[in-house]
């Protein structure tokens, strides 16, 4: 791929192998290199989205009108916390 990580090669790769082509990002220092190769890939549109609360549910809204899987990608553990909410919601709508 675009990065000279490898394992942000695999994590691209992966995606696009599963079927993802939609992805709700919020964009960070840490989180920079996987945001640019998921541009980079071509197979993955790319949503900035802020607020990493409203990027869960952003996705979820997505995947519901889409009925496929979206990727959400945040900056750090705790931000991943504010994605909780919407992967809840997601699991018990079986999303």
């Amino acid at each position: 791929m675009y990065s000279n990580k490898e394992n942000i090669n695999i994590l691209t790769a992966l995606l696009v192998a599963h079927g993802v082509k939609r992805a709700v990002v919020c964009p960070g220092s840490r989180n920079a290199p996987i945001v640019h190769n998921l541009v980079k890939s071509g197979a993955i549109c790319c949503y900035p989205v802020t607020d990493e609360r409203s990027a869960g549910f952003y996705a979820l809204g997505m995947a519901l009108l889409g009925g496929d899987a979206v990727a959400v990608c945040v900056t750090s553990g705790s931000a991943l916390l504010n994605v909780l909410p919407a992967v809840a919601e997601a699991y018990y709508q079986h999303v």
